[in-house]
């Protein structure tokens, strides 16, 4: 990945040598954890585990793009906004929804804030987290209410740039690709793109048929390097953080599509000159 620059005037270099290290994100007072197996096999009743990492990656990465519907209807345009905006209307809305059914919240013993903070605590560390508004800033902060110094002031402070900073580092380690996105050319453009996906949205809640289509993803990139190697097992692989298990994954699998590529080419039955040079080389 290029270098990015942060309005808040440091600069994070997320290459693939930060990443495929698996050590967590140090920004100051704030540390990202960079998960392991062995954290993603231990998340909910251990049957979904899966379930719950997708939903706590979910929850902090409020990605614009993929909320564009829902900014849509709240008069919001989502090229204007960031995570952190996203994250703030999230977390305002589950305050609102506890607020508005306290009664019946409080005989299940659940408040939907607590989903959100799970997934902040699972990244973030233990933190007795709320969202505050400073008016002197017109700007709201994520703090621990716990963490104050001498004169009172919060010392453990999440800003809008590092939250932007924190939601990149997870979608990059999750190695989720954004390479496939609409970047609309003007404001007709980007109408017609919301409607499209509002449209897509709507068609697979009325046809959705009580079955889920998700995939395992993690759990199937367990099993494929579980089995294609003869260093990692499955009592070794706990270790491995989620960049390295997917990086993995998919060196593995291209590696397989290199080796039929090259059985192709030298039996005859592939011309090289109509092959992409990316797919001539293992490096990804």
């Amino acid at each position: 990945m290029n270098e990015k620059e942060k309005n808040n005037g440091f600069k994070i270099n997320f290459n693939k040598g930060f990443l495929s290290s698996g050590k967590d994100l140090v920004l100051g007072d704030i540390v990202v954890k960079h998960p392991t197996v062995e954290m993603y096999w231990s998340l909910g009743n251990g049957f979904n585990c899966e379930e719950v990492y997708w939903e706590y990656v979910s929850n902090l990465l409020c990605d614009p793009y993929t909320s564009m519907v829902e900014l849509d209807d709240l008069g919001l345009n989502y090229l204007e906004q960031t995570p952190f905006d996203v994250f703030v209307i999230r977390w305002k809305n589950a305050k609102k929804s506890y607020s508005d059914n306290k009664q019946l919240y409080d005989q299940f013993n659940f408040n939907p804030l607590n989903n959100i903070k799970s997934a902040l605590q699972f990244f973030l560390g233990t933190h007795n987290f709320e969202l505050i508004y400073l008016t002197q800033d017109d700007e709201y902060y994520l703090v621990d209410l716990d963490l104050k110094n001498e004169s009172g002031q919060f010392t453990y402070v999440i800003s809008s740039e590092i939250y932007s900073a924190i939601a990149e580092f997870i979608s990059l380690i999750n190695c989720i690709d954004t390479s496939g996105r609409i970047n609309p050319a003007d404001e007709m453009t980007r109408q017609i793109l919301i409607q499209s996906t509002r449209n897509e949205v709507k068609h697979k809640q009325k046809y959705k048929d009580g079955k889920s289509n998700d995939i395992d993803y993690i759990s199937g990139a367990i099993d494929i390097i579980c089995t294609s190697s003869n260093s990692v097992s499955y009592l070794t692989i706990s270790k491995y953080s989620i960049y390295q298990l997917l990086r993995s994954t998919r060196l593995v699998t291209k590696r397989i599509h290199y080796d039929n590529l090259m059985y192709g080419i030298y039996s005859g039955n592939v011309n090289p000159e109509k092959i992409d040079k990316d797919e001539l080389t293992l490096i990804d």
